[in-house]
């Protein structure tokens, strides 16, 4: 299969076959190249509710939520891989959920809640690669925040 109707027909003849849900993968890949977002989330969506148990499932959710923070939806992405992080925690996917979750906040200027999101990411896979990739921009994000939080007063 080399063209987006090619993976279409592999999925059709092949249903909920883990071919069928390569499939869906690869096409999702091909359309998110074309910039079209909502119709790769589609194919995603469809994949993971006729395969929930494929291994690639959770790799799935996280595109998805990629998609969506390329499409401008910046928040609803933030939202979407917390709760695979939650969800699919024992899943290889979890921490990279966090650690773009994080990305995502700083992006949109939300130190703070980034900060959160990359110490949970270390505190909860710290032999992960995602932890240990961002190490070094948790630390210079701890420093920044730190030192623009008001000066506590006194009493």
């Amino acid at each position: 299969a080399k063209s987006a109707a090619d993976y279409r027909a592999v999925i059709d003849h092949y249903g909920s076959s883990p071919v069928a849900g390569d499939a869906s993968l690869l096409l999702a890949k091909s359309l998110r190249g074309g910039k079209k977002y909502a119709e790769a989330n589609e194919v995603l969506a469809a994949f993971v509710k006729a395969q929930p148990q494929h291994p690639f499932a959770p790799l799935a959710k996280v595109a998805t939520a990629e998609n969506l923070a390329l499409s401008g939806r910046g928040e609803e992405a933030v939202k979407s891989l917390e709760t695979i992080a939650q969800t699919d925690a024992k899943s290889f996917v979890a921490p990279y959920a966090l650690l773009l979750a994080a990305e995502l906040k700083t992006a949109q200027g939300q130190r703070e809640s980034a900060l959160r999101s990359y110490r949970e990411l270390q505190s909860a896979f710290p032999t992960s690669v995602s932890a240990q990739v961002s190490a070094p921009t948790a630390e210079e994000l701890g420093s920044m925040v730190e030192h623009s939080a008001p000066p506590a007063q006194a009493r």
